[in-house]
């Protein structure tokens, strides 16, 4: 049975982009009081918050409900918003040396990069080089995102988010570009031939600045 949970408050220590999956969605995980909180959020009016929200500062987010999302044991349960959610900032928090925030946040597989696309690799794959010596691997948020190609996102709704890096004329649209700084959030690493190759999946956040 669903529970309503009023309000939670906590720092933001994961978030995705805006996911297309049997719709449009977003993840976002809160660290509240030392327990990790997974927040579903598939509201259209909800979906904007990606670009509102800032890792590792602090939220409040209203009315949710509990809901399972895996049955197999251990069930695993997110908090899903509904149209009454609302989220808003709250002071403290912006680093992630948080003394709110165990280290047990911060998964040992997944790490943080801050680093310039020298090369692109092969677009079509999403496969890039990152100064002149690492490879970005962005091929699974080829597929469930077009955050990556959209420029502006003012007006995201349902029928204007683009996927499988397409326009709204179907054309394609680059991703990541030659010069682009990027900051790569959870990225999943691993070393190929010795190069080192940061691959991204769907908790994978890629921030760009052209």
């Amino acid at each position: 049975m669903e529970e309503t949970i009023p309000a939670i408050e906590g720092t933001l220590v994961a978030l995705s982009h805006t996911l297309k999956i049997n719709g449009i969605l977003l993840l976002a995980e809160l660290c509240c009081q030392g327990k990790i909180q997974h927040v579903l959020a598939r509201q259209p009016t909800h979906i904007p918050w990606q670009q509102q929200m800032q890792l590792f500062s602090r939220v409040r987010i209203t009315n949710l409900k509990t809901q399972i999302i895996s049955e197999v044991q251990p069930n695993f349960s997110v908090l899903r918003t509904t149209k009454h959610s609302e989220m808003s900032h709250l002071e403290g928090g912006g680093g992630d040396d948080d003394d709110d925030v165990p280290k047990s946040a911060f998964r040992g597989d997944v790490i943080s990069y801050r680093g310039i696309i020298t090369a692109v690799i092969d677009e079509a794959s999403g496969i890039y080089e990152l100064d002149g010596k690492t490879r970005l691997v962005i091929t699974y948020l080829l597929e469930v995102t077009g955050e990556l190609w959209n420029e502006n996102l003012e007006n995201v709704n349902e029928t204007n988010i683009p996927s499988n890096n397409s326009t709204e004329k179907n054309a394609p649209y680059r991703c990541l570009e030659e010069g682009d700084s990027v900051m790569l959030h959870r990225v999943h690493h691993t070393k190929i031939n010795g190069t080192l190759h940061l691959i991204c999946c769907g908790r994978s956040l890629v921030e760009k600045n052209r």
